[in-house]
């Protein structure tokens, strides 16, 4: 189904708030797919499954980020210089009909080098 979507990321390290995503995106189950505000040929994909969630990002630089409900997961990280992973941990997380949230950090050799929250507005879910 069509529904509108804005996405704002929440920065806890550089203490920034941008908005990400202000439009058209698809719902189908658990499932959310949109693009980039500024960037309209990078597609996201974000899943709320059962004991994880997932977030991908398609375009030139492709990246996989999992997390686990419950433990650490990887993200990976694809690009024209080589693969990179990077390890992950969930905060904080809900889902909802109007609003979907994940905050949480990625590691790199056991140093947090990012902290971040991401909510996603979502608005035509109940219409259909």
């Amino acid at each position: 189904m069509e529904i509108r979507i804005r996405l704002t990321q929440y920065d806890y390290d550089e203490k920034k708030t941008t908005v990400l995503a202000d439009g058209k995106g698809f719902l189908l189950n658990d499932t959310l797919t949109y693009q980039e505000l500024n960037n309209p040929s990078v597609r996201h994909e974000i899943a709320f499954e059962k004991d994880q969630i997932i977030l991908e990002r398609h375009a030139d630089i492709k990246s996989k980020t999992i997390l686990p409900l419950d433990g650490r997961g990887k993200s990976r990280i694809i690009s024209p210089y080589g693969i990179m992973e990077l390890e992950t941990e969930i905060e904080e997380y809900y889902q909802n009909d109007e609003v979907w949230m994940v905050q949480y950090s990625i590691f790199e050799d056991g140093r947090e080098v990012t902290h971040q929250r991401l909510v996603w507005q979502l608005k035509g879910v109940k219409d259909e």
